[in-house]
C-alpha cells in the first residue's frame, strides 16, 4: 500500500507525504482514460467539466450582495473615479495602499470570467499588510527607510498571540503539497516582519477574526467586524472597504454559505495580483485548518464551488453548517446581520451614575448593554459555534480531486486570461495537462 501511495504521488511529481494523504491514494488512469476516485468512475471529460466549474466564474463583483448589490456594484460601473493624491494621511490611498491599484484600475478592469493564476512566484502571510501603516501616522514617524518603528507601534506589541503560531503551523503544512501539485513557487512569508513593511509584502494573505455582526463563521458578508478580533485591520473596517471601494475582484463561491471566505484581485492581464482570506478562530482547530487549506487551494485560481467527490475542499464539503450560516445575498439583511451599532450606542448613552442609582438598577443596564453586543455577549460572536458531529478527517489534507484540479490549473498549455471555451479546447484535445 505505501508503494501505491508513493506512486500516486509521484504521477504529481510529489515526494510521498505519509499518512496525511493516504485518503488521497487511489488515484489512477486507465488505458481508456478513465479514473475510480471513491469507488466511483470519472472521465477526463468529468474532471474537465468540474475543473470549469471551479476556475470559471459566472458571478461577477459584489453582484452576489443581495439588497446592497446597487451600492456595490455603483462602483464597477465608473462611479469611484480616479482623483489626485489625498494629503489626508487617513484617506483610502495613503492607509491602505495595496488596494490602490484595484481602486481605480488606472490600468484597466481585468476581464471577467477567464483563468486568473499566478504566473509568478507568490508568498504567503497573516493579517493584512502592515506596509506603510498610516493609520498610525499621528503617533509614528517613518523612518529614513520609510519604515515605522515597530517599537512604537503598541498593536504589533500584541501580534505574539498564539493563534498566529497556530496559522503559521497549518500553513507550512500544506504549501509544500500545493507547491508539487502545481509546480508553482508558493512560500511562506511570517507576519510583522520587515520584508511585510515594505513593498515585499505576501500577496496571498489569510486574515482571523474575531467578533462579527452576522449569523455566519464562514463567510462575512462584507462587514467589519465591530469588537475585538486578532488581527490588527479589523477595528479599521478594512473587509467593507476591501469590497466597495475596488473595482474587478473574484470571490470565493459567492453564493455558498459555509465555505471559507475570501477573493481573487486580478492584474489587467488576469494574473492575480493579491488575494485575501478570512477565518474564524472560534471554530477551533480542527475546522480552522480545512478553511485554510481551502483558501490556499482557491488562492491559486480556483474560486468557485465545483461537483467533486466526498473528500474534496473545492466542493461542498461543509454543507452540515449551512443551515446555521447566513449570508445577506440569499437571507437578506435582517435575518443576516443582528448586532444594531446605533442600538448598542443609545444603550450606552443611558449609562447611570453608579454612585447614584441602586445597585439593582445598576445590574440592570449592564444586562442591557451586554445584550447589545454581538451575539449578546461581552466575548462578542454570532452565536455559540454550532456542536455538529462530523468526521473531518477526509479534509485535513488535499485530496486527490484537489491535487488534479492544482495540476490542471497550472498547465503549461494554459495560461491566465484563457477564455472558458479555450481551455476546454485545450483539456479535450492535448494530453500535456493530464501528463
Amino acid at each position: 500500500m505505501a508503494l501505491l501511495r508513493c506512486f500516486v504521488l509521484l504521477f504529481f511529481s510529489m515526494a510521498c507525504l505519509g499518512a496525511a494523504q493516504a485518503h488521497a491514494a487511489e488515484f489512477t488512469f486507465d488505458k481508456k482514460d478513465r479514473m475510480t476516485l471513491d469507488g466511483k468512475v470519472y472521465t477526463k471529460r468529468d474532471f474537465a467539466a468540474a475543473f470549469l466549474e471551479a476556475a470559471f466564474t459566472e458571478t461577477p463583483w459584489n453582484s452576489d450582495t443581495g439588497e446592497d448589490a446597487p451600492e456595490f456594484l455603483k462602483f464597477q460601473l465608473g462611479h469611484y473615479k480616479s482623483g489626485p493624491p489625498s494629503s489626508n494621511p487617513n484617506s483610502f490611498e495613503n492607509t491602505f495602499p495595496w488596494f490602490v491599484p484595484y481602486k481605480n484600475r488606472e490600468a484597466g478592469v481585468p476581464p471577467f470570467g477567464v483563468l486568473n493564476r499566478w504566473e509568478k512566484p507568490v508568498k504567503v502571510s497573516l493579517d493584512l499588510p502592515i506596509y506603510t501603516l498610516a493609520e498610525h501616522n499621528v503617533h509614528m514617524e517613518q523612518d529614513e527607510a520609510g519604515k515605522y518603528p515597530r517599537n512604537v507601534d503598541s498593536d504589533y506589541k500584541k501580534r505574539d498571540d498564539p493563534i498566529f503560531r497556530k496559522l503559521t503551523d497549518m500553513v507550512t503544512d500544506v504549501l509544500p503539497t500545493i507547491r508539487a501539485a502545481s509546480g508553482q513557487d508558493v512560500q511562506f512569508q511570517a507576519p510583522f516582519t520587515d520584508k511585510e513593511q515594505s513593498a515585499d509584502y505576501a500577496r496571498i494573505r489569510i486574515v482571523p477574526v474575531g467578533s462579527l455582526p452576522s449569523r455566519n463563521y464562514f463567510k462575512f458578508n462584507r462587514y467589519h467586524p465591530v469588537h475585538f478580533g486578532y488581527a490588527v485591520w479589523e477595528s479599521f473596517g478594512m473587509a467593507e472597504s476591501e469590497y466597495s471601494n475596488t473595482l474587478g475582484g473574484v470571490s470565493f463561491t459567492p453564493n455558498i454559505r459555509a465555505q471559507v471566505d475570501g477573493y481573487l484581485m486580478p492584474e489587467v492581464d488576469a494574473q492575480l495580483g493579491l488575494v485575501v482570506c478570512r477565518v474564524a478562530p472560534k471554530l477551533g482547530d480542527v475546522l480552522m485548518k480545512a478553511l485554510v487549506t481551502e483558501c490556499l487551494i482557491r488562492a491559486m485560481g480556483l474560486p468557485d464551488i465545483t461537483s467533486a467527490p466526498s473528500g474534496s475542499l473545492l466542493a461542498q464539503w461543509n454543507e452540515e453548517y449551512a443551515p446555521y450560516s447566513m449570508l445577506v445575498g440569499l437571507d437578506g439583511r435582517k435575518k443576516t446581520l443582528f448586532y444594531d451599532h446605533e442600538k448598542h450606542l443609545a444603550v450606552q448613552k443611558r449609562r447611570p451614575d453608579r454612585d447614584v442609582v441602586s445597585k439593582e438598577e445598576w445590574e440592570v443596564w449592564k444586562q442591557e448593554l451586554v445584550a447589545s453586543l454581538p451575539g449578546g455577549s461581552a466575548s462578542g460572536g454570532p452565536y455559540p459555534v454550532p456542536d455538529v458531529k462530523k468526521d473531518m478527517s477526509p479534509y485535513q489534507g488535499i485530496s486527490t480531486f484537489d491535487l488534479l484540479m492544482l495540476k490542471l490549473l497550472y498547465c503549461k498549455s494554459l495560461h491566465a486570461g484563457i477564455d472558458r471555451a479555450k481551455a476546454v479546447e485545450v483539456l479535450m484535445t492535448e494530453d500535456t495537462c493530464w501528463q
